[in-house]
């Protein structure tokens, strides 16, 4: 028998991950980089209240070389209204 192939990946020192938030439907683009002990959050801006927004997100482990990617991740969902819409939290 022969013996599976090896695949070793060093990361380098800062272990950051890069997120890339595309939003479906136009050209808008966030990118968000985070150290391994950060608070994933990646703010989206101009978004409209009450609306339906799709967005594909990429994670890349980028001080790797070649970097390392996952596949895209869709996701959906909406946004809250206005409080002028007179509804009650």
């Amino acid at each position: 028998t022969s013996e599976p192939e090896s695949v070793k990946v060093v990361a380098g020192n800062t272990n950051a991950v890069q997120y890339t938030v595309h939003r479906v439907g136009d050209d808008s683009q966030t990118i968000c980089t985070f150290g391994y002990t950060d608070d994933l959050k990646c703010p989206l801006n101009d978004l409209k209240p009450a609306t339906m927004y799709k967005f594909k997100v990429r994670a890349c482990i980028k001080d790797v070389n070649p970097a390392v990617c996952s596949e895209d991740v869709t996701v959906s969902g909406y946004t809250k209204p206005n409080r002028e819409l007179g509804l009650k939290w």
